[in-house]
């Protein structure tokens, strides 16, 4: 079972990908990054940290499946940080990853057997989310917004994902829909693609 879950920010994407890995033994994707390694972070936990001429090369040899660039500043210098999957990870397993829909796009175009699960939080629930985590930042959280806005278009979202869970209500509802949801797929009963929790 190959599974990749998209969504905006503190939508629930990471607790929805780690429930999954813990209780059906699903294998983490783990993407290829050139930023930096930040603290508490463990070379192939979060990423596989390589540098920015490792990135550029393994792109030239056609290494991933799907890949993005973003601008940065760090201490008031400018730099491009890239993120990108590779073939050889998406041989795992059963598998669950967390990716754009861009890069779900991709990775589903690869290997069409692919499910994308879309996750979807009301805005101020996921404001609220974001605050409690601490460190929150006004300036930050409304580029992430504006971000959301332009990554996740409702048309190619539809198009995109394969099924859509709506978490408002809390963990223990996210998870009692991510067990309904993961019984229809294991069972082969694909007939429902809404999950309202």
């Amino acid at each position: 079972m190959k599974i990749i879950l998209c969504g905006m920010s503190s939508s629930g994407k990471d607790f929805t990908r780690d429930y999954l890995i813990n209780k059906y033994k699903l294998n983490p994707i783990i993407s290829h990054t050139s930023r930096p390694i930040r603290v508490g972070e463990t070379e192939g936990k979060e990423y596989y940290f390589i540098s920015y001429n490792e990135f550029l090369e393994m792109d030239y040899m056609n290494e991933f499946v799907e890949m993005r660039s973003y601008s940065t500043l760090v201490n008031n210098k400018s730099e491009i940080w890239n993120y990108g999957t590779t073939y050889v990870e998406l041989l795992k397993d059963n598998f669950v990853g967390i990716k754009c829909l861009v890069g779900a796009k991709a990775i589903k175009k690869a290997y069409p057997e692919t499910i994308v699960i879309h996750i979807h939080t009301d805005d101020n629930i996921r404001e609220a989310r974001a605050r409690l985590r601490g460190s929150f930042d006004e300036v930050e959280w409304a580029r992430r917004l504006e971000a959301d806005a332009k990554d996740f278009p409702e048309n190619e979202v539809t198009k995109v994902c394969d099924y859509f869970i709506t978490n408002n209500l809390g963990e223990k509802e996210l998870e009692q829909g991510l067990d309904e949801l993961m019984y229809i797929l294991l069972e082969g009963q694909i007939n429902e693609q809404v999950w309202s929790i």
